[in-house]
């Protein structure tokens, strides 16, 4: 069974049952429901929706855009091509939970998960609060998927926390504009304005001329005490970016701002125990240096679902390999890459450093090369974001780029 109906959960849900195995996906919610996110659908969340065949079903209704625009604190603006989606999180995760119930996947609404059934250390299903319903509901299974986002109650109830803190805090709120505002602001638009350091900002455009204003602040190691007050930063954020200040200006609210807490860097939790698997934003999979977190909470999904199918043809009775195997496999794929990321958003908490960077990355440059190969994920981070690739971007002979908003 899958507890937690979000990106994570659906996509482990679907790729099980296009295997052919029973699946139960049970969510404290019922759907639609909304989700605090910066609805940004990246080359990594596009790739899982192929492998899933629900690229055209689930991207039907999203804008498209051609690049990322991302801004140094001096006004410089690096453009990043690529394939890039925005979609509200109340319609992509009601899009994929209305797949994973057409492929079959049993769904079971305002269950609220209180923690495991368990003989011994192995995790055989899990007890639920049911909204109307006076006694516990158990439901047992034979492996569990942990999909239950950033709540920390979840991940305390099944013995895997490691941090009760988070490692960020993001706030968003939507906007609705006039098209003429919204044409002039097609690019998504990624900040890391001086102002807000050491986090970042965005303007991201979606459908129907709404747009999706946030911001994001990454803990420096002391807990929550060390992010300063959220709605204070968005504040900020919105009198001193001028795409967001105009936007902001000149639309309609379309509801109060909402926050939500980030778990990076696969910290915080331990992947899986005896009988269970975690997966998304539970096991940490969101990005720093972006906070992007919908393409890796799927990937970790799909690393799930083929971990639980091997185990289930291979190894017989022997389902306990499955945490295992998930585990090593996706740190083995995307470890390193989190590292780099990590140092990135470490880097580009400098000011300085941000628009020295930011400066240098001309069309065709070294530096706008690896950029693009950081969002599309074709190379390491570490190729920018280290010693020799400093040297390298600044010794390259180059023009710098000139600022503007």
């Amino acid at each position: 069974m899958i507890i937690g109906a979000g990106p994570a959960g659906s996509a482990t849900a679907i790729a099980l049952r296009q295997a052919g195995v029973d699946v139960t996906l049970a969510d404290r919610h019922d759907f639609p429901r909304d989700k605090a996110c910066g609805d940004a659908l990246m080359p990594d969340t596009l790739r899982a929706l192929e492998c899933l065949g629900l690229g055209d079903r689930v991207l039907e209704p999203a804008l498209q855009a051609e690049s990322m625009r991302v801004h140094a604190p001096d006004g410089t603006a690096v453009d990043v091509p690529g394939n890039f989606a925005c979609l509200p999180r109340r319609k992509l995760d009601q899009s994929l939970l209305e797949a994973a119930r057409d492929a079959g996947v049993r769904f079971l609404p305002r269950h609220r998960v209180r923690g495991p059934i368990q003989s011994g250390d192995h995790v055989g299903g899990a007890r639920f609060s049911v909204a109307g319903v006076a006694s516990p509901q158990c439901v047992g299974a034979r492996l569990t998927v942990l999909a239950t986002g950033a709540a920390v109650e979840p991940l305390q109830a099944f013995q895997l926390l490691l941090r009760r803190t988070p490692s960020a805090l993001a706030l968003r709120a939507y906007y609705r504009v006039p098209h003429s505002i919204a044409r002039t602001h097609r690019h998504l638009k990624l900040s890391y304005d001086a102002a807000i350091c050491p986090g970042y900002g965005w303007s991201f455009p979606g459908p129907d001329n709404v747009f999706n204003i946030g911001v994001g602040i990454f803990s420096q190691g002391a807990g929550r005490s060390a992010i300063p007050n959220l709605r204070g930063v968005w504040d900020t954020f919105i009198r001193s970016f001028p795409p967001a200040r105009e936007i902001v200006s000149r639309g309609r609210p379309l509801a109060p701002p909402r926050g939500a807490p980030l778990r990076c860097n696969l910290e915080g939790a331990q992947l899986h125990r005896p009988g269970l698997l975690v997966v998304g934003e539970a096991a940490g999979t969101t990005f720093p240096f972006s906070g992007e977190g919908i393409g890796k909470a799927m990937e970790s999904g799909l690393g799930a679902a083929q971990a639980i199918i091997k185990a289930l043809r291979d190894d017989g009775s022997r389902t306990d390999t499955a945490g295992t195997r998930y585990e090593a496999d996706f740190r083995a794929l995307h470890a390193a890459r989190y590292r780099g990321y990590r140092r990135a958003q470490s880097w580009l908490a400098w000011p300085a450093m941000c628009n020295l960077i930011a400066r240098r990355a001309g069309p065709g440059s070294f530096a706008s090369q690896r950029l693009e190969d950081m969002i599309q994920e074709r190379g390491d981070p570490g190729d920018l974001f280290s010693i020799p690739g400093l040297c390298r971007t600044f010794l390259e002979s180059r023009p710098p780029v000139t600022p503007r908003r």
